[in-house]
């Protein structure tokens, strides 16, 4: 391949890269993807727009893509859902105890539609039956009506009525001879997608007193536990749809829907001024905290927040308990530690008589102190390693390492090994030898 070509491939590469990088970038600045509900949402069913707004009014909005272990000491944290989408993690009980002690210790939560946050214990909670929540296609509730209003002109008409031909439907649009009975107007939902559900206007108090009817869509049943009170801000002709629940130095807004925080109506439901209300009254220094992690944004738990959430805190102390007394058993002694006595050292007295009787029985003095000189050399040899412990070379090595004493005491340990000796002499000459090794290994 030519130089030019692969230049030219290599430039083509990396714009595409470019390119897509910028993409990527893009989709992911408008969070048009993102969960129903998220504050990364872009779209009709984001809460971006909150999330904006609660910057413009400077309560320091913060995205919590954690679980709600570790929360700040104060603040007001927002929770999100409904039918738009399910909570793809679960709140623990743990975590419901650890909101409860937040809210007493000064904390606000609000909660809007959102139901797995509320029990009971915390003195209010959302109801939402599960039909609440099915998917808003038209064509389902047209197909119960059609067979309902089937079955009416069937007993109007009576058994000797005869049939009516019906209209021929257009073409491509089922009509009321189609065998599943889908209007024209069902048949459009199919291919144009879901359509809004209907909305249901709540009349504010209170704290929200002075904004118009709200749109709830899809609101669950905000309900009061036993010997609970509250506050209500929201209420629909079938009962409260926003009440406000003093605990400890704080406190916790159920709203029954989140509708009107989502971007699509935002604006037009009058959605930003109720969050603006709220903000002012329960967190007018901040932070707002947008919970991401249960809408599926956040890693996952750690092994020490997972063992704490399934209550395993205790066993583990028990262990670490366990543990540590059998250390203590083992690895610490009653009393001063006993060192075993160091075993006497081996008698240099009888081995150099046990020597000297075998050099005597021998009867060969000038043998005895040949030996006696050869290990003299040896030792002298090894101290300065020397490879060779010949007189004549070793003298020569130790002259030319500039140790001149010690070539002057292996001459003399050869001088002392030569003659014929007696017995007595054999004594006098071992002790010269020693003198003259001594002398070379000094240094």
């Amino acid at each position: 391949m030519k130089t030019s070509t692969r230049v030219v491939v290599a430039v083509v590469a990396v714009a595409g890269l470019g390119a897509l990088g910028l993409v990527c970038q893009r989709v992911a600045a408008r969070g048009r993807y993102a969960a129903a509900y998220s504050t990364y949402g872009a779209g009709p069913e984001g809460a971006r727009g909150v999330y904006l707004l609660a910057g413009s009014l400077g309560a320091q909005p913060v995205r919590w893509s954690e679980d709600l272990a570790r929360l700040p000491p104060r603040g007001m944290m927002l929770a999100l859902g409904g039918c738009d989408v399910m909570s793809n993690r679960e709140v623990s009980k743990l975590e419901r105890q650890t909101l409860g002690r937040w809210v007493e210790g000064g904390g606000v939560l609000v909660v809007a539609g959102a139901r797995d946050y509320l029990s009971d214990d915390l003195g209010v909670s959302l109801e939402r039956a599960e039909l609440d929540c099915m998917p808003n296609i038209g064509w389902l509730r047209d197909l119960e009506r059609k067979q309902r209003e089937r079955e009416r002109r069937a007993r109007d008409a009576g058994p000797e009525a005869s049939p009516v031909p019906s209209p021929e439907p257009e073409p491509g649009i089922p009509g009321d001879d189609d065998p599943f009975g889908i209007p024209p107007d069902a048949a459009r939902d199919l291919v144009q997608g879901d359509r809004l559900p209907a909305a249901q206007w709540a009349v504010p108090s209170d704290l929200l007193a002075g904004l118009p009817t709200l749109p709830l869509r899809q609101p669950a049943k905000v309900k009061l536990a036993a010997g609970a009170t509250g506050t209500t801000i929201l209420a629909l002709p079938s009962g409260p749809a926003g009440i406000v629940v003093r605990r400890g130095r704080g406190a916790i807004v159920a709203l029954a829907s989140a509708s009107v925080l989502q971007n699509r109506e935002v604006e037009s439901g009058e959605g930003a001024v109720l969050f603006a209300r709220l903000v002012r009254a329960y967190a007018p220094r901040g932070p707002v905290l947008f919970d991401e992690y249960h809408l599926g944004v956040g890693e996952q738990r750690s092994l020490m927040r997972y063992v704490a959430q399934v209550g395993g805190a205790a066993l583990a102390l028990q262990l670490l308990v366990l543990i540590g007394l059998v250390l203590w058993r083992h690895g610490t002694r009653l009393g001063e530690p006993r060192l075993a006595p160091l075993p006497p050292p081996a008698g240099t007295a009888s081995y150099v008589a046990a020597v000297g009787a075998l050099y005597g029985k021998a009867k060969d003095p000038a043998g005895a102190i040949a030996i006696v000189a050869r290990h003299a050399l040896a030792h002298v040899a090894l101290h300065h390693h020397v490879t060779t412990a010949e007189p004549g070379a070793l003298a020569k090595a130790l002259e030319e390492r500039k140790q001149p004493h010690a070539a002057d005491a292996v001459r003399e340990i050869v001088a002392h090994a030569q003659g014929v000796l007696s017995d007595t002499q054999m004594v006098g000459r071992a002790k010269d030898i020693d003198r003259a090794v001594a002398r070379a290994t000094k240094t």
